[in-house]
């Protein structure tokens, strides 16, 4: 665990008697999960803020197993993802005052049979490429295209750098998501274009290839099942090594999260991520937003709703109304992991909390072949901790 995340730890408990494990014993799927935490490689990390002085303060912190084992983050990375693609854009900026989240961009093809991405209907303001609107989609419904763009934006080196520079050395995210590339491959960043305000297109980064050597990562528990699937069916009957994906130390995690909440929030002396104010409040409350509320995009399946993309929201309703809390979240869900990043807190009230957890459930040990216990065992876990949580850290 880094630095930061070990002083992140190491707070007082004053004035909060609440116990997430005795709590968790009352509920069914909790109670069950708890039972068999190392089965599930169960972490949680609660983090029961309040408002002083016009300010979030940490007050008390619960650990449970946290970085035990390897977890694989499948989505949650996006937010470390959409952090660097900002801090790129602000370093670019530097030297050209025309770049901005606005810009239009085009990725141009990097592998064979790509098309460049150019024009995007979703975005209802001229179909331009853009950095807001690629993280807009990145957030609200976990688009990743939209996340892999944000890839190619930052760079692989340029993230590890933010993330790093930020305190955070445990990140390691090196690869896209959803498309079949080789290492190798996931080096290479596209040539990406913007176009002036005379309609002509320039070159805004060429083509690039990250060279840093990254550190061993420090984890255990990287094989994962019994065996899996490749594309084609064919059985693999050993363990999934997951020594070469992403992963985010769940500590880490949620560090990187409350450096946009408020970057006071951090353990003192961490310097967090070198955004403006404004970008990291556009940050803030685009992992706030709900796709139901959004305008552009807009999102006309009516089963896009919050509470398939916050998962602790269904049993927080039992105890608020969704417009008396801000939400900021990102979760993550792939090859059985079920991740939870998230800020939930009663403006009025001035109560609130971070908590990040994952949790794994693949009963019959095989990964990639789509069935996990999502529905069955994943997202009552998620219910019932709502309920708990707001109960016990947004209740009267």
């Amino acid at each position: 665990m880094s630095m930061l995340c070990s002083a992140l730890l190491a707070l007082s408990s004053s004035g909060v008697d609440f116990d997430l494990e005795a709590a968790m014993r009352t509920k069914p799927t909790t109670a069950a999960v708890l039972a068999a935490a190392e089965d599930h490689r169960l972490q949680m990390l609660l983090t029961q803020v309040e408002r002083r002085d016009g300010r979030w303060m940490r007050v008390r912190e619960q650990v449970f197993r946290v970085d035990a084992e390897y977890a694989y983050p499948a989505s949650a990375i996006k937010l470390v993802g959409a952090i660097a693609a900002v801090a790129r854009m602000q370093d670019l900026a530097r030297s050209n005052s025309a770049i901005a989240l606005d810009t239009p961009l085009s990725f141009e093809p990097l592998f064979p049979g790509e098309e460049a991405w150019r024009r995007d209907p979703s975005n209802l303001e001229g179909g331009a490429v853009t950095l807001r609107h690629e993280i807009r989609k990145l957030f609200l419904v976990s688009d990743n295209p939209a996340y892999n763009r944000c890839f190619d934006y930052a760079g692989r080196d340029e993230l590890h750098r933010t993330c790093e520079a930020a305190g955070l050395d445990g990140v390691r995210a090196v690869h896209r998501l959803s498309v079949a590339r080789t290492e190798q491959q996931n080096r290479l960043s596209p040539r990406i274009l913007w176009r002036d305000g005379a309609g002509e297109w320039r070159t805004l980064q060429e083509e690039r290839e990250a060279k840093r050597a990254l550190a061993p990562q420090r984890a255990k528990g990287f094989e994962v099942g019994s065996g899996w699937r490749r594309d084609s069916g064919e059985l693999v009957a050993k363990p999934m090594d997951f020594s070469t994906k992403n992963r985010v130390p769940l500590g880490e995690l949620q560090a990187a999260l409350a450096m946009l909440v408020d970057p006071r929030l951090v353990s003192e002396g961490a310097k967090g991520f070198e955004l403006t104010e404004g970008h990291r409040r556009f940050l803030f409350e685009t992992a706030a937003e709900k796709p139901e509320d959004s305008s552009n995009p807009r999102y006309e399946d009516k089963s896009i709703v919050a509470e398939r993309f916050k998962f602790l929201l269904r049993g927080l309703k039992r105890h608020v109304r969704e417009d008396e809390i801000v939400y900021a979240n990102k979760i993550g869900r792939a090859y059985g992991f079920s991740t939870e990043n998230a800020f939930v807190a009663h403006q009025e009230r001035g109560v609130g909390f971070l908590f990040t957890a994952t949790i794994y459930t693949n009963r019959d040990g095989i990964l990639n072949d789509d069935k996990y216990e999502y529905v069955e065992v994943a997202d009552p876990f998620f219910e019932e901790l709502g309920d708990l949580l707001g109960a016990a850290c947004l209740g009267r």
